[in-house]
């Protein structure tokens, strides 16, 4: 049986899926104890598990659970989590309203809609890329594009920051952007853990802008939810060339697979339609 460019794609095993499948296996054939390190997995909290048995406990007993249950979804997302997101948005010096904000089916869902949105094949005779702006960085992006070689980086340089330390620098100034649409970074990054700062996301965004290419801020990490950056000086960047990701997975909600979108409202109409 023939199958589709895009079946031989997708059904490739990748980085991701390679290292559950090796734990899997440790798991199911091992004999002696093991230190349970998973696969990007979250730790599980006590004090979480307690507040998420309460909330879960008030769906089931209140007067929404059968619709909630037993009926698709509504379109438009739940107003309360929208202005939850918002609020959590606003204490972070991001200032939008409720038509700048969409809730998926998970972050990476949300990488594959814009991936397949903004880049790829534009019409018959252009293609356009993805430029990873850092490399390294998350491995299992290059599967998120939909035609072959869809994302591209260059070599990074490597900068000595102290003692112990160093950093991976690009140099903008040596890409070609004439057929980039589109930038991808994770902030932090995945799996470095360097976080771009505000001034050398500011100047990326600037430069892309220039270029008629959109930046996309993979922000699974990052703030508001769980907020592991740790930096006072830090901020979101917001941007009518920008679109930020986020997770409610790393927030302790990996099983409920939520991710959010937060843009500017011109990008949605086509994101919403993809999605």
């Amino acid at each position: 049986m023939l199958i589709s460019e895009y079946s031989k794609r997708v059904t490739t095993r990748n980085n991701v899926g390679n290292l559950v499948l090796d734990i899997q296996r440790t798991l199911l054939y091992s004999t002696t104890k093991i230190v349970g390190l998973s696969s990007g997995n979250p730790l599980i909290f006590s004090q979480l598990v307690r507040v998420l048995k309460r909330e879960a406990a008030n769906i089931v007993s209140s007067q929404t659970f059968d619709k909630a249950i037993c009926q698709y979804g509504d379109i438009l997302v739940n107003q309360n989590l929208k202005q939850s997101i918002l609020k959590l948005l606003k204490h972070n010096k991001v200032n939008l309203d409720e038509h700048d904000v969409i809730v998926t089916p998970g972050a990476m869902a949300v990488i594959f809609y814009v991936t397949n949105t903004f880049a790829g094949i534009m019409t018959e005779n252009q293609k356009k890329k993805v430029l990873l702006a850092q490399c390294p960085d998350f491995a299992d992006y290059s599967k998120m594009g939909l035609p072959d070689s869809c994302y591209y980086s260059i070599k990074p340089e490597v900068k000595i920051t102290g003692a112990h330390s160093f950093k991976y620098d690009v140099d903008l100034d040596k890409v070609d952007f004439d057929d980039v649409s589109m930038v991808l970074l994770s902030r932090p990054c995945n799996p470095s853990g360097y976080i771009m700062s505000n001034e050398e996301l500011e100047k990326l965004s600037a430069k892309v802008k220039q270029n008629n290419a959109i930046v996309v801020i993979d922000s699974a990490y990052s703030a508001p939810f769980p907020d592991l950056i740790f930096q006072e000086d830090f901020r979101l960047l917001s941007g009518n060339n920008v679109i930020n990701i986020m997770s409610l997975s790393k927030a302790g909600l990996p099983g409920g697979r939520i991710g959010i979108i937060v843009c500017p409202t011109k990008f949605l109409s086509l994101l919403k339609t993809s999605s």
